[in-house]
């Protein structure tokens, strides 16, 4: 069977960040707050999708030997567009994102989702793997990112990611009840561990309901 269907990856079935733990770096660093998390996690998605049609469109011409090389050239000249349209279209995030912005062209979904690792995959299923990893890396970024701002900031502020305008904030946590510790990075490993945990238990109770007759 292909590889790529075997990854079956999706929200919750095989998710990027809560199940196959992949491009934890980014998502752990760019996690502090739910504008930079939605920016990143849409940069992501973009340059996946781009980057699995673009190799897609290649492989039958690139030979094998030199497969992973052509591909990790595409991904990096893919990634380096979505950086420079980041800074000029998404400054708030891009300056948030920072060195992670750049480092894109190692984050191991698009590496995974881009189909570098297939050698024979249908160009069709390619892509919508991609995008289906990628958007799964999305949504748990988003996840991350309210659990995080919240528990740090009492509440949500959310910023245009074009302009920085803010479009809506509410706080609902007094200051005295606070965990400024979420901000930092070992918040970022004690919210991911939560969540991951949460998850897995769900998928569990999902998995064991027809065993039970239910």
């Amino acid at each position: 069977m292909n590889s790529v269907k075997n990854l079956n990856s999706g929200l919750f079935r095989n998710n990027a960040v809560l199940t196959l733990f992949l491009g934890l770096t980014t998502a752990l660093a760019v996690t502090t707050s739910l504008t930079t998390a939605l920016g990143m996690g849409i940069v992501v998605l973009l340059a996946t999708v781009a980057s699995a049609f673009a190799i897609g469109l290649l492989r039958e011409f690139t030979p094998d030997e030199v497969a992973l090389p052509v591909n990790l050239v595409v991904i990096a000249a893919i990634v380096k567009l979505c950086e420079l349209m980041t800074r000029a279209y998404m400054a708030p995030v891009a300056k948030e994102a920072g060195v992670f912005l750049p480092l894109l062209v190692t984050n191991t979904v698009i590496l995974v989702g881009a189909g570098v690792f297939v050698k024979d995959a249908d160009f069709g299923l390619s892509i919508k793997e991609g995008a289906k990893l990628a958007f799964g890396y999305l949504v748990a970024l988003v996840i991350l990112g309210m659990f995080r701002e919240i528990l740090a900031s009492g509440g949500l502020m959310f910023l245009n990611p074009m302009s920085g305008e803010e479009v809506f904030s509410f706080s609902f946590i007094p200051e005295a009840y606070r965990i400024g510790l979420f901000k930092q990075p070992a918040g970022a490993f004690i919210s991911l561990s939560l969540i991951s945990a949460l998850f897995a238990l769900k998928k569990g109770e999902k998995t064991e309901a027809p065993e039970g007759g239910k």
